[in-house]
């Protein structure tokens, strides 16, 4: 399954120097693709185990041989991954050049954030695995595409994607294999049955503001193409 995706914010992934993505490590976004599916899976009525904690160990003389749904999909101790993941046609670019954090601080505020240097561009996410866990995975990549996002940082709003072959990845989505056992509900790990989502807009009060930021100038000439794009 070839998934060709388009980024709309900063994807970051990590890199070898802190604070750098020096190109799109798959294992990055492996992980913000588990940690959704644990919450999806949560909330559909299906296990899934706490990977800081009571992690899953593959044991046959056990119910479901002791794998939950997301590490019968992700892995786990004596169980393999049933997929793997390899970024190809890689065309993403860093959305400044220096690599330095842009200081973000609204007027008449002390105090502000860090925007880190993501990269931005189109990329083709390979996935290859069985037929069951690739329509897990493609029904996980529709619902990240309009609710969540791939990568880190999403609190910063980084990792919203667009597919750009979104008919043919829909026709391989399917939850069928989810076990929906109606598993309660476990306030400590994310569930979907207590998330919130929402769109809103907003007019700021004072327009523009950012165009003002010290050091935006050197980095919007490189960013509203990247954008405009789509």
């Amino acid at each position: 399954m070839n998934v060709t995706i388009s980024t709309l914010t900063p994807l970051w992934t990590g890199g070898i120097e802190t604070g750098k993505v020096d190109r799109l490590y798959e294992t990055g976004l492996l992980g913000s693709m588990r940690w959704w599916m644990e919450a999806l899976v949560r909330g559909m009525g299906g296990t899934a185990c706490d990977p800081t904690g009571q992690q899953c160990l593959y044991d046959p003389t056990e119910p479901d041989d002791g794998i939950c749904d997301v590490c019968r999909v992700f892995g786990a101790t004596g169980w393999r991954r049933r997929f793997r993941i390899e970024v190809l046609d890689d065309q993403t670019r860093s959305i400044w050049e220096d690599n330095a954090s842009l200081n973000i601080r609204p007027p008449e505020r002390t105090r502000g954030w860090f925007l880190s240097p993501g990269r931005m561009g189109n990329f083709v996410l390979h996935v290859q695995g069985d037929q069951a866990s690739c329509a897990q995975l493609a029904a996980l990549l529709l619902f990240l595409e309009r609710w969540g996002n791939l990568g880190a940082k999403a609190q910063l709003g980084y990792g919203a994607f667009a597919l750009q072959n979104r008919e043919t990845i829909a026709s391989i989505a399917s939850w069928r294999d989810i076990s929906s056992t109606t598993a309660p509900q476990d306030t400590d790990l994310p569930d979907l049955r207590s998330f919130g989502f929402f769109r809103y807009r907003f007019r700021p009060a004072q327009p523009g503001w950012w165009t003002r930021l010290p050091g935006f100038e050197r980095v919007v000439t490189q960013v509203r193409p990247l954008v405009e794009q789509y």
